[in-house]
């Protein structure tokens, strides 16, 4: 009421002056001339009396809050006022904006959307993550099997130390491109890989073929040597009876071929291991070449620090440092520290 009268409304301004400034302490009705105790009494008496000259009374009083004119009005304690209403000389204030849109969150991407961003990893990236469905398809649209990576890693090294052998066995089976005995910088084969980690099925799937290379040697050490060393023994047996015919064939070659007379038996075994190219001192100590792999960042220091946690040891101890943080340059894995390898 008091806003409506303050508005300019003489009705309401009318009954508020009767409500609010008493008669002899009394308040009066603006319907009628009874006069109450109290402000409430009298608002109360108000709107409860049914006689007529109290219904035209309070329909004048609607009526009039109606007729509020609409360049003055107030709603939840503040005042509009129209914008054809507003006096000569008063700029006009600015509309309020209109609220922003809610945020459209981009949609998730579609299965054929992902798919796509798998293939544009690679050959090599699939083979290390065991990703099936892309590499064949990559196979399929002509990709190179052998495709060499950091340090002369292949899909199948990488693919064979991880020990996923759905993968080793859709590369020799399904694509004989794939070229098994391929090493990588260190001298190292997919089966020298499935050994030294204990990949027995994979061991198992490269076996299978007649192109591998069981007695390849990494560091005068064969697959075998690799994983009895490595503590995997059921692996090194497995690998020890499929070389076994074939060491038995090279020993029977040479002694047979070899018509020169011998004065010992030592003299002879001497003369087979030199035929058979193997090294008859401890090659323990001779794991490390003396000419160790230099950096694949500068290409002037030693590379002789690892990253963790995928330990791939082909930086030096300069380089590696600023490849915390972000991605291995072979495996693209999360760099989280770098250690140093001290060689004896």
């Amino acid at each position: 009421m008091k806003g409506i009268a303050e508005n300019g409304c003489a009705l309401h301004a009318g009954a508020r002056q009767t409500l609010m400034q008493p008669q002899g302490g009394r308040f009066g009705c603006p319907g009628c001339a009874q006069t109450f105790p109290t402000q409430a009494e009298a608002l109360a008496h108000f709107a409860d009396a049914s006689d007529a000259a109290h219904m035209a009374c309070r329909q004048n009083w609607a009526e009039g809050h109606r007729e509020d004119p609409p360049a003055v009005r107030r709603s939840a304690g503040r005042r509009h006022v129209a914008r054809d209403q507003v006096p000569q000389g008063v700029p006009p204030v600015p509309a309020a904006s209109a609220p922003a849109p809610p945020a459209v969150h981009a949609a998730a991407p579609t299965s054929d959307e992902r798919f796509a961003q798998r293939l544009t990893q690679g050959v090599y990236a699939a083979s290390k993550s065991g990703d099936l469905e892309a590499l064949f398809h990559l196979l399929l649209e002509g990709a190179d099997p052998n495709q060499r990576h950091d340090d002369g890693y292949t899909p199948l090294m990488t693919a064979s130390e991880a020990g996923h052998v759905e993968i080793v066995n859709v590369l020799i089976n399904e694509f004989p491109r794939t070229d098994i005995n391929l090493r990588n910088a260190y001298g190292q084969t997919a089966l020298h890989f499935a050994a030294q980690n204990g990949r027995g099925a994979v061991v198992k799937a490269l076996l299978q073929t007649s192109r591998i290379d069981v007695e390849a040697l990494c560091s005068g050490k064969t697959p075998a040597e690799a994983a009895r060393r490595a503590g995997f023994h059921e692996v090194a047996d497995m690998l020890a009876a499929a070389a076994s015919d074939a060491q038995t064939a090279r020993c029977m070659e040479v002694l047979f071929n070899d018509h020169v007379k011998y004065d010992s038996l030592r003299a002879r075994l001497d003369a087979l291991a030199t035929a058979l190219g193997v090294d008859k001192e401890d090659n323990d100590e001779k794991e490390v070449p003396e000419a160790a792999p230099l950096c694949s960042i500068c290409l002037v220091e030693k590379a002789n620090t690892i990253l963790t946690p995928c330990y791939h040891a082909s930086f030096c101890a300069g380089c590696a440092p600023v490849l915390r943080g972000g991605p291995c340059p072979i495996c693209r894995g999360r760099v989280e520290a770098t250690h140093q390898i001290y060689f004896s």
